[in-house]
């Protein structure tokens, strides 16, 4: 786990700014839904596409055995993945200009 790795007065300085950037934003934002929809632009991105295509590659890198379509879907995952980062990031900056 990656806090254990790390010096532990390193994690409490991110952890805290992490933290007060959270409520620095709450603070300034009128309205959460428009947070929600930039967090799940990204969340749903990674988790979905991303994330499954880069653990892939990885997986295929250190165990080998990989056929050569696997990797061009492992590929097009990713791509697909910026792609709907973008749109969801588009929504969501469109959301905020139509909420004013």
């Amino acid at each position: 786990m990656a806090y254990k790795d790390m010096s532990t007065t390193y994690y409490v300085v991110l952890v805290l700014l992490f933290y007060g950037s959270q409520v620095g934003v709450s603070l300034l934002v009128d309205d959460i839904s428009i947070m929600f929809d930039f967090v799940s632009a990204f969340a749903v991105s990674f988790y979905a596409f991303i994330f499954p295509a880069i653990f892939y590659e990885l997986a295929a890198k250190k165990y080998g055995g990989a056929v050569s379509y696997d990797h061009c879907w492992a590929r097009s995952f990713f791509f697909v993945g910026i792609i709907n980062c973008g749109l969801g990031l588009y929504s969501a900056i469109n959301g905020i200009i139509d909420h004013e």
